[in-house]
C-alpha cells in the first residue's frame, strides 16, 4: 500500500476532526468514543489511533480548529482598519458565522459565545 502524501494526511486529519465534531454534536463529550469517531470518519479504529492517540488529543484538535476559525475571522476584521465602533460591530456580528463555519459540536461553548454577543449588543445599545 502506498504511503499518504502530506496533503492527504492533512485532509484525513480534517475529516477526523469533522467526524469528531459530528459525534460531539450528537452525543456530547462524555459519550464520545474513539470507535464511534472512527466509524463516523469511515476509518478503522487503528487508523484513527495513528492520528490521535487519546480522546483528549482529538478534542484538543477540535478546539484548535475552533480557535483557528475564530482567529481568521477576527484577523480579517482587524485587517480592515475600521473605526473602533465598526470593528466591534463586525466582531459581534461575526460570532454566529463562526458557529456555522466551524461546524464544531460544542454547543455549550457556542451558546456562551452567542450570549456574549447578545450581551455586547445590549451593552453597546445603552
Amino acid at each position: 500500500m502506498k504511503a499518504l502524501t502530506r496533503t492527504q494526511k492533512q485532509e484525513k486529519e480534517l475529516e477526523i476532526v469533522r467526524a469528531a465534531t459530528r459525534v460531539l454534536e450528537q452525543r456530547g463529550f462524555d459519550a464520545l468514543t474513539m470507535e464511534e469517531v472512527a466509524r463516523e470518519a469511515g476509518l478503522a479504529k487503528g487508523t484513527l489511533f495513528l492520528y490521535y492517540k487519546h480522546k483528549e488529543d482529538l478534542i484538543l484538535a477540535v478546539f484548535s480548529a475552533m480557535a483557528e476559525t475564530l482567529g481568521q475571522t477576527l484577523g480579517a476584521i482587524a485587517a480592515a482598519e475600521l473605526a473602533p465602533e465598526e470593528m466591534l460591530n463586525r466582531t459581534v456580528h461575526a460570532l454566529p458565522s463562526i458557529k456555522s463555519r466551524a461546524e464544531l459540536g460544542l454547543p455549550e461553548l457556542i451558546e456562551d459565545l452567542c450570549q456574549l454577543k447578545d450581551g455586547l449588543v445590549i451593552i453597546g445599545g445603552t
